[in-house]
């Protein structure tokens, strides 16, 4: 009889993933004579990878960098406390009697096979299952961007007829709230799930549009209330802001 030392088990369990560590539980429980034992190990592992795929499907691109090392990270975790609260004894008596291990080899060869079968499963499951993001949403608040954007031009408008005074007045009680809340727009745009990668872009172009656009209207406060000579600050800012126009617009 031949069983899975605890370091194949953990190893296989974060390489091939839950359901590659079940399995290899699952034989050491056979070869054991416990087969309920190994049976609960492999729905726990199935489980396991349902809400791993699960958790991973439903929170936002943004937030699922480094996740797979959690993953990893639990994996192992748990089929440590696996081997250790139900195997370990039995697995260190076998090891006292000099009986055999299986190889690495075999530990290798299961767990590119589970992690292929894994991988086909994820490649059909995405074919057929195009979950679209809520377009209509979307444009919303992306007409509400635009109409805010507008607001916030339309102080340039201002200079030849209305007073300092005035132009200040607009900018503080109407083009900075606008672009506040473009800020809080953006990231509403960046909650929508599923959107395309396209869009992902485009909501961080739009970000950072916005904020030199703040920026902009901050200097010419300054020059209003002071006079400040930054006329080439103001048009750096501008020309900014034009090149980033020009990047949304080569998206499509």
């Amino acid at each position: 009889m031949k069983l899975y030392s605890q370091k194949q088990i953990v190893l296989g369990s974060v390489l091939g993933g839950p359901l590659n560590g079940a399995f290899l539980l699952f034989e050491n429980f056979r070869n054991l004579n416990d087969i309920q034992k190994g049976a609960t190990a492999l729905l726990s592992g199935f489980t396991l990878l349902v809400a791993y795929l699960f958790i991973a499907y439903s929170i936002p691109e943004r937030y699922t960098n480094g996740l797979g090392f959690v993953f990893e990270a639990l994996n192992a975790g748990i089929a440590t406390l696996a081997f250790t609260n139900f195997m370990k004894t039995e697995v260190d008596q076998h090891e006292a009697n000099k009986l055999p291990f299986y190889s690495n080899w075999r530990v290798a060869g299961i767990t590119a096979v589970n992690v292929g079968l894994f991988i086909a499963v994820l490649y059909v499951f995405f074919q057929f299952n195009t979950t679209p993001f809520d377009a209509e949403l979307y444009d919303q608040k992306i007409a509400q961007f635009e109409q805010n954007e507008e607001i916030a031009v339309s102080t340039f408008s201002l200079l030849d007829s209305v007073s300092n005074e005035g132009i200040l007045i607009y900018i503080n009680q109407k083009a900075m709230p606008a672009l506040q809340h473009n800020e809080e727009l953006v990231k509403e745009l960046n909650y929508i799930q599923f959107l395309p990668q396209e869009l992902i872009d485009q909501n961080a172009l739009l970000s950072q549009i916005n904020f030199k656009r703040k920026e902009s209207l901050q200097l010419m406060q300054d020059y209003l209330i002071s006079g400040v000579d930054n006329i080439d600050a103001f048009n750096q800012k501008q020309e900014e802001i034009d090149a980033l126009i020009e990047q949304v617009n080569n998206l499509y």
